[in-house]
């Protein structure tokens, strides 16, 4: 139901007598399904508020003895990927581990013996968890899966100085993107099982892999006198192609659909960092939120885009692209008034083909670092991929993904 105020008007009887009629009018709304409106001044002018807040907004837990919470990746199931830091479950020397969570209930992953930090940084839609592990001070990271909670440490490129090496990002067929040391800098590879393949030359990096394999990074200049540059490729089968940028060389691609459509960012002519959106050869700025700085971390089936943007003001917050007009959402704007008071939205990581959202922040009252998940309410239609339509809280399948639109 609508909250309508009604204008009041003073009609003058006979004599000095008054009387009162009113009028009501209908104020509306700013989209949304409810107003109320909370005030008005001596000149008529009123103040109202729109309740259109179009995500609930639910806090990830941490386990009891945690100081704060990373999410990282979700899948279209909703279970969460991220890292839980502080709990003494994690170990006696350890400083954080690797988490999921189902709604908001954290389950701490496998111990990776002797790490003294494990973080989870992709999660593919039957659970499989990647990510990697510090197992002694001075030493780096360790790729690693899980399944069914169970960790696995990946090898290592073969080469006798290799030392690290880190998954970002698992795809339905279990195959794994991420870098490896080859002796003389990072290598993109990519895991079958637990062997690594190189992509690239050394400086590389592969970040998102879709259902097909297609797998996305960038590459440096890392051996031209110090000076880094990073360029956004796509890795197509034996086929590597260099993206185009926004104007200046600097660029990264992080997350591709099945679909070929890949987001990122890029440098502009300006300077500027921008969050991209590549549609094959095509390349599109997104923009910011007033700021100067913007960046893309997800984008799901359906082509909607998530990362963070700097406002004119306020620093960067969580930002959402819809692919028909690529035109920047502030999340803090999307959310009901009491959470906009308790939360600050930084930075948007994952959405998944249900347009659930996972989001970073903190609050407001005492600036610890939380993980939220942002679910669209009911009746927010949320587009399927292969142009099907449906609205939040309809029967939608578990199995509803983009393969079986193929």
């Amino acid at each position: 139901m609508r909250n309508t105020l009604g204008a009041m008007v003073l009609v003058a009887w006979s004599g000095c007598a008054l009387a009162q009629t009113y009028t009501l009018n209908d104020l509306g709304t700013l989209g949304g399904s409810n107003s109320f409106a909370n005030g008005i001044s001596n000149n008529g002018e009123i103040s109202a508020a729109d309740g259109r807040a179009k995500y609930k907004v639910d806090i990830l837990r941490n386990v009891p003895g945690g100081t704060y919470t990373v999410a990282s990746a979700i899948n279209n199931h909703g279970q969460i990927a991220g890292t839980a830091y502080g709990p003494s479950e994690c170990g006696p020397s350890a400083i954080g581990c690797a988490a999921t969570w189902s709604g908001t209930t954290p389950t701490l992953l496998g111990a990776v013996p002797n790490a003294l930090l494990s973080e989870a940084s992709g999660i593919n839609d039957r659970g499989e968890v990647v990510g990697s592990a510090v197992i002694a001070p001075g030493v780096p990271f360790d790729a690693i899966v899980w399944n069914h909670g169970t960790p696995t440490v990946l090898n290592h490129l073969p080469a006798p100085d290799s030392l690290t090496s880190v998954a970002s990002a698992i795809n339905n067929a279990g195959l794994i993107v991420g870098n490896s040391d080859s002796g003389y800098g990072n290598q993109a590879v990519v895991w079958n099982g637990i062997t690594p393949t190189s992509l690239a030359a050394s400086c590389s990096a592969a970040n998102g892999i879709n259902g097909a394999g297609q797998i996305v990074g960038n590459i440096s200049n890392c051996s031209e006198g110090g000076i880094y540059t990073n360029y956004a490729l796509l890795f197509n089968g034996a086929i590597t192609i260099e993206l185009p940028t926004l104007g200046e060389s600097n660029s990264s691609a992080v997350s591709i659909n099945d679909s070929l459509e890949i987001v990122g960012y890029s440098t502009t002519l300006s300077g500027a960092q921008h969050a991209a959106y590549w549609d094959h050869a095509r390349v599109l700025d997104l923009g910011t939120l007033g700021g100067e700085s913007s960046a893309a971390a997800g984008i799901n089936a359906q082509g909607d885009v998530v990362g963070w943007a700097d406002t004119t003001s306020q620093g960067s917050h969580a930002a959402y692209w819809h692919k028909a007009d690529s035109k920047p959402v502030d999340l803090n704007t999307e959310i009901g008034e009491k959470e906009k008071a308790q939360i600050t939205l930084t930075d948007a990581v994952a959405i998944n083909d249900r347009c659930v959202i996972v989001a970073n922040g903190y609050d407001n009252k005492t600036g610890v670092a939380e993980s939220f998940v942002l679910s669209p309410k009911s009746g927010m239609e949320c587009k399927m991929a292969c142009g099907h339509h449906a609205h939040v809280g309809a029967s939608m399948p578990n199995a509803y993904l983009a393969e079986t639109c193929r």
